[in-house]
């Protein structure tokens, strides 16, 4: 997987044996990741990236702009006010308590700070369900805004636990936990590991299928680009669910 940026766009490219380059823009962190056929150089793949810039900052606005918070959609209301900055949760809203003239990093700080107060008290819940049970003790939790796709990852008992995972419904919360809570006993992803994996959670398979649309929330947002013989290459822009290509 090769990585590039542009300005502060970070887009991830793979190469695999396609007709057509894809970029794809998944909600709901507006994650750029580019598919493209082996004879293309980066340099070209990086061309179609530029040529539709403002097209990709107009969707990662959109997909930025929606709310989740445990599988759920919200809409975000902005209450300007004097008292202590903070969130809430009001029916079908998320109210976003902020001093006038605040910026915009600063109300994405606020919201993220919310969302690591939500999953400071949920996760540990989940740990002492599971530590007995697994027989494995997790020695502590870190709750990190990674820029990796990867939820969580384990080191020397630890679980560092990407903040996404507060926009997931608790069920993806809860197997995300136990599977690595089993990487604690099996680091790799053999045969052993799975068999932990089912013994404990059992209906884990239902559970990531049950809920694969729910994972990226709405489908992604596709720019394909077809290179013609003269060079020049033609952009198409479309939503789509499809994994391939």
């Amino acid at each position: 997987m090769e990585t590039f940026s542009i300005e502060n766009i970070s887009i991830d490219v793979e190469r695999k044996r396609t007709k057509y380059i894809y970029l794809r823009i998944y909600p709901p962190d507006a994650y750029v990741r580019i598919v493209s056929p082996l004879r293309y150089d980066i340099e070209t793949i990086r061309m179609c990236a530029i040529d539709d810039l403002k097209n990709i900052r107009e969707i990662q606005k959109i997909m930025l702009d929606d709310h989740y918070f445990l599988g759920k959609k919200y809409v975000l209301k902005i209450v300007y006010a004097e008292e202590r900055q903070h969130v809430e949760i009001e029916n079908d809203n998320m109210v976003l308590y902020i001093h006038i003239g605040a910026t915009q990093e600063q109300k994405q700080a606020i919201l993220e700070e919310w969302y690591r107060e939500q999953l400071k008290v949920i996760i540990p819940k989940y740990i002492s369900k599971w530590e007995e049970p697994m027989n494995v003790k997790v020695s502590s939790f870190d709750i990190r805004k990674m820029s990796c796709r990867g939820l969580c990852w384990y080191k020397a008992g630890q679980i560092d636990i990407n903040l996404i995972l507060a926009k997931y419904p608790l069920e993806i919360l809860e197997y995300v936990i136990v599977h690595e809570m089993a990487h604690l006993l099996v680091h790799s992803h053999s045969k052993k590991f799975w068999a932990i994996v089912d013994k404990f959670l059992p209906n884990w398979r239902q559970i990531v299928e049950q809920n694969r649309t729910r994972l990226t929330f709405s489908k992604p947002f596709t720019f394909k680009y077809i290179p013609k013989k003269n060079g020049t290459v033609v952009s198409y822009q479309f939503f789509s669910d499809r994994k391939n290509g």
